[in-house]
């Protein structure tokens, strides 16, 4: 099965972090959010991937360019946005022959088994099957006694509806969706989902996860929260990776100078320098970052340009 990862967004949500990353660049633990999408989607036996891309496109290359040759990755970029719906039609090529795929959003992490769901789809094969479970804060998603998709974010408004429940990031698709999409421009996956269901002649399935660890890393705050989550909290987002048991990441080549003391939880980016006497508490450190002599930072994002507070 081929995936295609949605990574052309601004990340409007998380300036100003995404003014010097594209979103799914932004490092958790010191790897790259997009890492560690594409490391779960290996493991899953899915290395022939698509990747579409606008904001911060040329680095977005570079970080593809440095991956394992194992992963078969094909790059869409898109001059201007498409949309989800028409990020997927730009992969025509990239889908010859496919008779199915997967769907996984650019600022997800999460326990989901996709592999196993993977199994489940071609179980029945309908033509689209969203991957969904109970997020009360994102419920937009209805859900038919069936088990069909019935409504999405209230438009269509049927008279049977069996609970609701929240879109995931990850969907399975036949290839005949695409005859659904236009050929070019825009278009957004919400208005062909209702196009489809109004038609009432294929079916959109709700494979309905529970007990999943999962994170939407589109703001922030979200985007600080994880790290407590992680560090802090011993969630298990990333399955893959050992996890400092006292709550403090560091890459390899951080320097600690005399007196200085980390905090609560804390990630350090590479090649970072705590000078004398700093003291980092509850903090994320990208790369290069140099924090000052007596220097306190709490509860904040330090890139080398930019301090953002959190918390």
């Amino acid at each position: 099965m081929k995936a295609i990862v949605l990574a052309a967004g601004y990340g409007t949500r998380l300036s100003p972090l995404s003014n010097y990353l594209p979103k799914p660049l932004i490092p958790i633990l010191g790897k790259p959010l997009l890492g560690h999408i594409l490391q779960k989607l290996n493991r899953s036996g899915i290395t022939d991937i698509g990747i579409n891309m606008h904001h911060h496109a040329d680095l977005v290359r570079q970080f593809v360019a440095a991956q394992d040759k194992g992963l078969r990755i094909s790059l869409s970029y898109e001059p201007e946005i498409l949309g989800v719906a028409g990020g997927i039609g730009a992969f025509r090529k990239f889908l010859k022959d496919e008779l199915f795929f997967m769907l996984h959003n650019g600022d997800v992490l999460s326990t989901i088994p996709v592999d196993r769901l993977a199994v489940r789809y071609q179980e029945k094969r309908p033509l689209m099957a969203m991957v969904l479970h109970n997020h009360p804060a994102y419920n937009n998603v209805a859900v038919a006694p069936d088990g069909s998709i019935c409504d999405l974010r209230d438009t269509l408004r049927p008279a049977h509806v069996a609970r609701k429940l929240a879109y995931t990031g990850i969907a399975f698709m036949d290839a005949k969706v695409l005859d659904f999409i236009p050929a070019q421009g825009p278009a957004g996956l919400i208005p062909v989902c209702l196009d489809i269901i109004r038609g009432g002649k294929h079916r959109i399935e709700a494979l309905i996860v529970d007990g999943c660890a999962w994170r939407d890393v589109g703001t922030v705050q979200s985007y600080f929260e994880v790290h407590r989550e992680l560090l802090a909290e011993r969630t298990a987002l990333l399955p893959d990776m050992a996890v400092p048991a006292d709550g403090r990441f560091l890459a390899e080549d951080v320097a600690c100078e005399e007196g200085s003391q980390l905090r609560g939880f804390v990630s350090v980016g590479r090649r970072c320098v705590l000078k004398k006497n700093s003291i980092i508490e509850n903090a994320i450190l990208w790369d290069d970052v140099t924090i000052e002599e007596g220097v306190h930072i709490r509860d904040a994002i330090v890139g080398r340009k930019f301090i953002v507070h959190a918390g």
